[in-house]
């Protein structure tokens, strides 16, 4: 790829408003809602926003159980679950729509259970009966980080009124317009296209 085609690239992915494809961005863009009463159909990946101070974003995988939305990482950590520890006020990003939530961890077995089994089947499976050693090491794999060593699985609810938590971010996003939808959309798309 030619150097000018790299900072064109560049240019055209620093526009979009949250991260791109693997890499981390800062204050997500799109429509602000209040959250869904089911969260179903999650994608594959959302796009979730911590530090209210200084929004930091990446993609990551969730599940969704009836009202309630999930994230997670494993026993290593990860930047973004770091900065939970002193603010667990997040966005998320779905599908171009933005929702302010609180990040709380999930502490209960029964409920790390249902998570646990609702990240195997959504990211455990391969539709290929001929990969099944394959898909029963990732299974386990998975079982493991998210379970058994010690991963952290976050539960992300709708903020509450009146806590410090609960306080709108200072970098609330004002209601988008539907072309700023849609350059949300392209820059996911774009990312994919750069970094293939």
């Amino acid at each position: 790829m030619p150097p000018s085609s790299v900072v064109a690239a560049a240019l055209a992915l620093a526009a979009c408003g949250g991260p791109v494809g693997p890499f981390a961005g800062g204050a997500l863009d799109g429509v602000a809602a209040p959250p869904p009463a089911q969260w179903r159909s999650v994608p594959e990946t959302i796009a979730l926003e911590v530090r209210t101070a200084d929004p930091y974003s990446v993609h990551v995988w969730s599940v969704g159980i009836g009202a309630r939305l999930y994230v997670s990482h494993g026993p290593d950590g990860s930047t973004w679950g770091s900065h939970l520890r002193t603010d667990n006020r997040v966005r998320v990003r779905v599908a171009g729509t933005i929702y302010a939530l609180e990040a709380v961890v999930v502490e209960a077995a029964k409920e790390r259970t249902q998570v646990v089994e609702a990240y195997l089947r959504k990211y455990g499976n391969d539709a290929d009966e001929g990969f099944a050693p394959i898909r029963a090491r990732r299974q386990q794999a998975m079982r493991e980080a998210l379970d058994d060593v010690g991963g952290t699985i976050y539960r992300l609810q709708p903020r509450q009124r009146g806590s410090a938590a609960g306080a709108p971010p200072p970098h609330a996003a004002p209601r988008a317009t539907a072309s700023a939808v849609k350059l949300a959309h392209n820059c996911t798309l774009n990312a994919h296209t750069v970094f293939a």
